[in-house]
């Protein structure tokens, strides 16, 4: 089966001159940890995620005052603190591979690419959902028979 057939299409995104308040007020209203960025043609230029708005917040010792802290933090944009380099798949890339992908790399997603365009997202989430699913362990009551036999090759034949 193919990433397409898992991936959620309805992505929401943000731009790299948008400001880092308004990336993560969509953040906290949509209760994402990460936010494709994309050009105005869906290209994906980068990724926006937790990680990079804790980066953006000032030390819990900074001497600084609340109103010089948000003067400062409203002049980035997330273009300035986005990760450029973004590891991706296409929709016709394998489930388990794109699987092995973000445990290899450690990543919580995997922006789906097709024809240079962003078209989805896959997450690790998905990817778990799919094998409890294929396991029976959906939302559907099943049955699993469980059957023990010797380690030797046609144990079944």
């Amino acid at each position: 089966m193919y990433v397409e057939q898992i991936m959620t299409r309805e992505v929401d995104t943000v731009t790299a001159d948008m400001k880092l308040s308004h990336a993560a007020q969509v953040m906290r209203e949509k209760g994402r940890r990460y936010l494709p960025v994309v050009d105005d043609k869906n290209h994906l230029v980068g990724l926006f995620s937790q990680k990079e708005l804790d980066r953006a917040e000032p030390s819990a010792i900074t001497t600084l005052s609340v109103g010089e802290v948000n003067y400062l933090t409203s002049k980035i944009t997330v273009g300035e603190l986005m990760v450029r380099e973004v590891i991706t798949c296409s929709s016709d890339t394998l489930i388990e591979e794109a699987g092995k992908m973000i445990r290899d790399k450690k990543i919580g997603n995997l922006p789906v690419i097709d024809n240079g365009e962003l078209v989805g997202v896959v997450s690790e989430t998905d990817i778990l959902d799919f094998f409890l699913d294929i396991m029976g362990c959906g939302l559907e009551k099943t049955t699993r028979i469980a059957v023990s036999l010797p380690n030797k090759a046609r144990a079944l034949a």
